[in-house]
């Protein structure tokens, strides 16, 4: 069995962008819930919800993937790309075909997916971009870290519900002890959409 080590970390979350923003927050005891900003909130029980920050597009990146990318995609590039820093494998780079991807999540571009449906039920959307509808599936964010990292090792989605991401992490980790993988690119993301919103809300498992 072959030894793992986390050797890089990266974080987008409601305390701020970046692990020092987080860890910051962490130390000074700050709540990150607030008002929910990114869709209105009318008829459910609370307004409150714990909202990351808006990440910008990444400007190096190639167009036609720039284009695609949901919330949740944003959010998981940001991060990605700090642990890869983290990790210093700009400098050290892997063999890709030894690189692998394990990413946990279960809504995937369903909130792009939402305000598209919208725009139809409105009128103001005739047709369907193809582009649009790349991010909607929940391992969109696996391919496009693939793509931008050039990782050709194994490919993992993990959908689990809030144990996701744990499960994608221990899978990186079998892959690297079984020697399937030196590197596996691991962890998850998420982004707020009406439907798990109104969902938990139906749960009564908010807070007002």
């Amino acid at each position: 069995m072959h030894r793992v080590v986390v050797t890089g970390v990266g974080s987008v979350n409601a305390c701020g962008a970046g692990v020092a923003a987080y860890v910051q927050a962490l130390r000074e005891g700050r709540c990150a819930i607030g008002e929910m900003t990114l869709f209105p909130v009318e008829g459910f029980r609370t307004r409150c919800a714990a909202v990351a920050p808006e990440v910008p597009l990444p400007l190096d990146l190639a167009r036609p993937l720039a284009r695609r990318l949901s919330r949740s995609d944003r959010m998981a590039l940001a991060a990605a790309r700090e642990a890869w820093r983290d990790a210093g494998l700009e400098l050290d780079r892997p063999r890709a075909a030894r690189t692998g991807i394990a990413i946990g999540g279960t809504t995937g571009g369903m909130r792009e997916a939402e305000d598209m449906l919208r725009d139809v039920d409105v009128g103001e959307l005739e047709r369907w971009p193809i582009r649009r509808l790349l991010s909607f599936p929940v391992s969109s964010t696996a391919d496009l870290l693939a793509a931008v990292f050039d990782c050709r090792g194994e490919h993992t989605t993990v959908s689990t519900a809030c144990s996701s991401s744990a499960n994608a992490v221990g899978l990186a980790a079998d892959a690297i002890q079984e020697g399937r993988a030196d590197v596996v690119l691991a962890g998850g993301t998420e982004a707020h959409c009406k439907l798990t919103y109104a969902g938990f809300n139906a749960l009564q498992a908010l807070d007002s």
